[in-house]
């Protein structure tokens, strides 16, 4: 920020966290996931209002990593499942965890998704898309573990109080935790709950009160929350209507993303501008004036910093979509059937047939197998003669599964065969040529 480095290399937080006016050159290495943040990103570059430039590089992989973290965050139903278990189990499972009068769990969120056996930062969306969903109602929070030491004699504690439902809770209080004068006690509201019945949500801001008039010493050190459980939480209906929200997030993940791969896709001789073209999408206009100094409308490159006419192409990676499929099946054995498989490795998110559009699963999109292909000469045709070549050989097998709806399906799964021509121990089998022919 004092001028005394030349380049810096950020992540991503530079678009929001640095307000320094000089930056001549903003250069991004991996594209952003949506325009919007593109825009953050490039417009810290010539905010003195002089000569600046935004260099955007783009590869096929920055779309695979940035789909692999999107998905990241969309559960599958088992997910769902073992977090609601977790919430109906926790008051018998837990023993930080009690189940008050009212019917509302007192819990510790972390313990909880210890129990579900997911991340914490997980269960902590979880939770609140299960309240969005309304199967679950979240109340004050409240502590579940401290220390408290008292001031003075519980007698003189009690004596100085004159509302007499706290001196009876105040009371039972000290007589379950041994709380005395100068004596370090721990106060776990799940135990004293069972024991006395006291509800910990009002323990709670009682012993503050009592902290704040030097009565004595109370420390927190473990929080948790209050929830109530609503009847629907039992049916699968309702975590099915999670996963839908789940999936219409990545849907708009992917429609921003979209955009972001057509700006980076613009070309030259269309007429086009990529500052006019930003400026119209942020603002939901088509007036946007072209700058006359981007790649696509500057009628001379005499002054930009680099040479648009120069192309370094490397040599051609060679993808064998046998390997690209096999891997496919692997992280996503006996669950999708072959058009699915093709369409996920290809990057197709659906098609039209007679009028009809398939789209590809949430889950398949999600997929890191996603695009895999995406780029490559590879097409439909050449994947789906190396999935029937890989079938007829053995490494993979078609099985029919059942469909939640009735009926079932032929899912590809992957033979011990597949596994070690993945481990390079066997050869892959040959694909026939195009049209049948050997």
């Amino acid at each position: 920020m004092q001028g005394e480095l030349d380049v810096v290399v950020a992540t991503n937080a530079f678009g929001m966290g640095v307000d320094k006016a000089e930056i001549r050159f903003v250069l991004h290495y991996d594209h952003p996931a949506s325009l919007e943040a593109y825009a953050q990103e490039a417009g810290r570059a010539g905010r003195d209002g002089k000569e600046a430039y935004a260099i955007l590089l783009d590869h096929a992989q920055t779309q695979r990593t940035t789909r692999f973290i999107a998905q990241q965050g969309m559960p599958r139903v088992q997910v769902l499942e073992a977090y609601r278990q977790a919430l109906q189990d926790a008051d018998q499972a837990l023993s930080s965890a009690v189940r008050l009068a009212d019917g509302a769990l007192l819990c510790d969120p972390d313990a909880l998704a210890d129990l579900a056996d997911i991340e914490r930062t997980q269960a902590r969306v979880l939770l609140f898309s299960f309240e969005e969903a309304g199967l679950v109602q979240r109340g004050v929070d409240c502590t579940l573990e401290a220390t408290v030491m008292l001031n003075r004699t519980p007698g003189d504690i009690l004596s100085s109080m004159t509302d007499t439902s706290e001196r009876h809770m105040v009371a039972a209080l000290f007589d379950a935790t041994g709380a005395a004068l100068d004596r370090q006690v721990t106060y776990q509201a799940a135990i004293v709950y069972k024991a006395t019945g006291l509800d910990p949500r009002r323990v709670d801001p009682l012993l503050v009160r009592l902290a704040e008039h030097d009565l004595l010493l109370y420390r927190s050190y473990s929080r948790g929350v209050t929830l109530k459980t609503e009847a629907g939480l039992a049916g699968r209906a309702n975590l099915q209507a999670i996963e839908q929200r789940f999936a219409a997030r990545y849907e708009r993940f992917e429609e921003r993303l979209q955009k972001m791969l057509d700006y980076i896709h613009l070309r030259s001789g269309q007429s086009r501008c990529r500052s006019a073209y930003l400026v119209n999408y942020l603002t939901g206009d088509t007036t946007a004036t072209p700058c006359g100094k981007c790649d696509l409308c500057s009628p001379t490159s005499e002054h930009l910093p680099w040479r648009p006419d120069l192309v370094v192409a490397a040599e051609p990676l060679r993808i064998d979509p046998r390997l690209v499929i096999l891997g496919a099946v692997k992280d996503h054995n006996n669950i999708f059937g072959k058009w699915t498989i093709e369409k996920m490795v290809l990057g197709t998110p659906q098609t039209t047939f007679q009028g009809q559009t398939r789209k590809l699963s949430p889950m398949a999109r999600a997929s890191d197998h996603y695009g895999a292909l995406e780029g490559s000469s590879v097409n439909s045709d050449h994947v789906r003669r190396a999935l029937d070549a890989l079938i007829e050989a053995g490494y993979l097998q078609l099985v029919e599964r059942p469909l939640h709806t009735g009926g079932t399906y032929s899912a590809v799964k992957m033979m011990q065969k597949g596994r070690d021509a993945l481990a390079g121990g066997v050869d892959l089998p040959a694909l026939q040529e195009s049209g049948g022919a050997a």
